[in-house]
């Protein structure tokens, strides 16, 4: 490698899986300085713990640099991030020219900043959206109506004149064009609609190694009324209704409340059953016991006929039955087992024929964490 940090910038993480390597008996060499990294004695260890000391501090100042010019950024008044839905980014360059940036264009290099401007394709589709939610449509009546569901057409016509309109994932890496609850959820909780551009909500973290975005309790605003979307009247509105429908579905109709961890599924194949033409999760739909219940395609269910055709729907308790039949025929069957259990400690044999050396080397790996 070029150099140590190359391997890891977190102190302990760094150390555990330097420790692992070299008792896995691989050795280390640094092609910048022609020389190899030795990790034998203490001293070994002090110089490259302090090598690994210096390169997390670099990585946070270098975290707080790069937060320091985006806040000044956000004090500008200037694009800080990436993409919001209802918003161009449009590039202004150092000779004063400007132009709306294509998705997923590469910024040329003269490229000075980049601002927002309302998008009105978009600003009709986010009015359309609070209206229908105002009228007592549920969100998932609403993204069916954008996925211009079959049985949705007459309220797409009236909300958005029979119009198709893209999600705000076209055109990403994610590559996908519809409209699901969720998204409808964001729309009408996105405060940066009302002309208030928020910064801060997220701060880069790591917890194990491992990068992550760690919630602020402080967040700032800039108000920027030229960017404004929604009107504080529809905006209020909404609100009171997303207030009024999260207390009353908090509790389910028997007083019990939602997202108990002590509570396990009721349906075995919730989380393990796929759809077989779009690969989405099975879940459960309608019923009001568990006896009228039915196993469906949830994104059938919640998205439409555009996204998933299939309509099929099986009983809960009939399609429990013969799933648990099955594995008790098929799965569970004694010579089956003994067939499996014979099969494993045959390859377990093999590998330890073909790496004789293999349970030592783990044991001192072991021995170093």
């Amino acid at each position: 490698m070029a150099e140590l940090s190359r391997l890891g910038r977190e102190q302990t993480e760094t150390s555990k899986e330097l420790a692992s390597i070299v008792a896995n008996n691989v050795r280390i060499f640094f092609y910048r300085e022609d020389k190899e990294l030795n990790y034998d004695s203490a001293v070994d260890k002090f110089m490259v713990n302090a090598l690994i000391f210096a390169a997390e501090m670099e990585r946070e100042l270098a975290s707080e640099r790069g937060r320091e010019k985006s806040e000044q950024k956000f004090n500008r008044g200037e694009v800080t991030g990436g993409r919001v839905y209802g918003y161009n980014n449009v590039w202004n360059f150092k000779d004063g020219a400007k132009k709306v940036a294509e998705v997923g264009a590469i910024k040329p290099t003269d490229v000075k900043h980049a601002e927002y401007e309302i998008n009105e394709d978009h600003k009709t589709v986010i009015l359309a959206i609070h209206k229908m939610y105002n009228d007592n449509h549920g969100m998932k009546a609403i993204a069916k109506t954008l996925n211009q569901d079959e049985k949705h057409k007459a309220l797409n016509k009236k909300y958005f004149n029979g119009l198709r309109f893209n999600s705000p994932a076209y055109g990403t890496k994610k590559g996908i064009n519809y409209w699901s609850p969720s998204t409808i959820r964001k729309i009408l909780t996105n405060e940066r609609y009302t002309g208030k551009i928020p910064w801060g909500q997220y701060r880069k973290g790591y917890k194990g190694g491992t990068k992550t975005r760690i919630k602020q309790a402080e967040v700032q605003y800039l108000a920027k009324p030229e960017l404004r979307i929604i009107p504080q009247a529809l905006w209020d509105k909404t609100q009171k209704r997303l207030t009024e429908c999260q207390k009353k579905y908090i509790r389910s109709t028997d007083g019990k409340l939602w997202g108990n961890p002590g509570i396990r599924s009721n349906y075995l194949l919730t989380s393990l059953a796929k759809c077989s033409i779009c690969g989405s999760n099975i879940s459960v739909l309608g019923g009001k016991d568990k006896n009228s219940r039915k196993y469906g395609c949830s994104h059938h269910h919640n998205r439409g006929t555009e996204i998933c055709a299939n309509n099929h729907r099986a009983s809960v308790p009939t399609m429990d039955e013969r799933v648990i039949t099955a594995i008790d025929e098929q799965v569970l069957n004694p010579e089956i087992v003994s067939y499996a259990v014979d099969l494993a400690l045959h390859k377990l044999a093999e590998r330890r024929k073909a790496e004789p050396k293999r349970p030592a080397i783990i044991e001192r790996a072991k021995k170093a964490k």
